[in-house]
This record gives structure tokens, sequence and C-alpha cells, in this order.
């Protein structure tokens, strides 16, 4: 999508000249989608009672955040970092109820599960971009240039979440395809 809007006019959100190359407001867009959809996924694996209540609760508390953001900073031209900054650090927290559930699980199974290898993707992720991406912030703020090395670490953490990602597809356990008889 970034790639459509950066190379035809016709789809960029802002046709102000001074601004034609600002997407930013994609990446607003899509946590708004991305956190609450692997929340949802979350909820929906977790048994224990408690832990639904906690990841609700914290998915009710995202949207607020959300709102407060919109007060603090225009979604058109900065990264919402309230959003980005709560939505991560609340989904490490889905993740760790997540694996509180995998903790009593059979370990050949759980090896086997591909929201095991995803959580595990993610959790490496955020673990290691969100003080990137709250240094980013301040960075901005007072204008300091960001190391190159910061960059490097970023795409070492986009690329070893890829891999959970990909083992966790290798390993899958097959899903059996149901026949309906007519």
């Amino acid at each position: 999508m970034g790639y459509l809007i950066f190379t035809y006019p016709e789809f960029k959100l802002i046709s102000r000249e001074g601004f034609s190359h600002y997407n930013i407001i994609i990446y607003n867009i899509y946590d708004l989608i991305f956190f609450p959809y692997f929340y949802y996924v979350f909820w929906s694996y977790i048994n224990y009672e408690k832990h639904k209540r906690i990841v609700l609760f914290g998915g009710t508390l995202f949207f607020f955040v959300c709102i407060l953001n919109l007060y603090l900073q225009n979604p058109m031209l900065s990264t919402q970092i309230l959003t980005y900054v709560y939505g991560g650090l609340f989904l490490i927290v889905c993740i760790l109820l997540y694996f509180s559930k995998l903790r009593y699980s059979h370990k050949k199974t759980m090896k086997q599960d591909l929201l095991f290898w995803i959580s595990c993707g993610l959790l490496i992720f955020f673990i290691g971009y969100l003080p990137i991406e709250i240094k980013r912030y301040f960075d901005s703020l007072f204008n300091i240039v960001e190391p190159p090395y910061i960059r490097h670490i970023q795409r070492i953490l986009i690329i070893v979440m890829y891999i959970l990602i990909i083992i966790g597809f290798i390993k899958m356990k097959n899903r059996k395809l149901v026949s309906k008889k007519i």
C-alpha cells in the first residue's frame, strides 16, 4: 500500500505538495487494525476466565488510548506514539498470558502450534523494537540524528520475527479438510 501511495499520485491521501511523501497515516491506521486483531486472537485462545477479562479490559483501554493520542498528536503527520507503545506493551502482556496457558500443554504439540511461533516472533520484535520507537520519538523532539546501527537492529528484529513465523508454518500440524457428503 505504501508503494502505491508513493508511486501513484491518485492514491495519495494528502494532496498538498509539501506533505505528499507522508504516508504515516497508513501506519497509524494499520496499528488500529493490527493490535485489536491480535488481542482478539489471544482472547480466543486463552482459557482462563480471569486472563480473558484482562485481555478484554486492555483491548478496550487501547481504544481510549487511541482517542487520547488523537488529541496529542496529528495522525497525518506523526506516529501515534502512545497508541503504538501501549499497543505493543499490552500485546506483550497478551503473549505472556497465552504462554502461561501453554505451560501446561504437551511440549510436542506446542512446537506444532502456529500461534506459539507467531507469539515468539512478536514477543522478540516488540521487546526489541518498543525501546527503539520510544528513542526515535524523543530524538525527533530534540532533533537528534539516529545512529545508523539502530536501523540494523530494527532489520534484525524484523528478520528474526519473520523467521520464527516461517518456522511456525513449517512445523504446523497439517489440518485435515472435512468433506461434506451430499
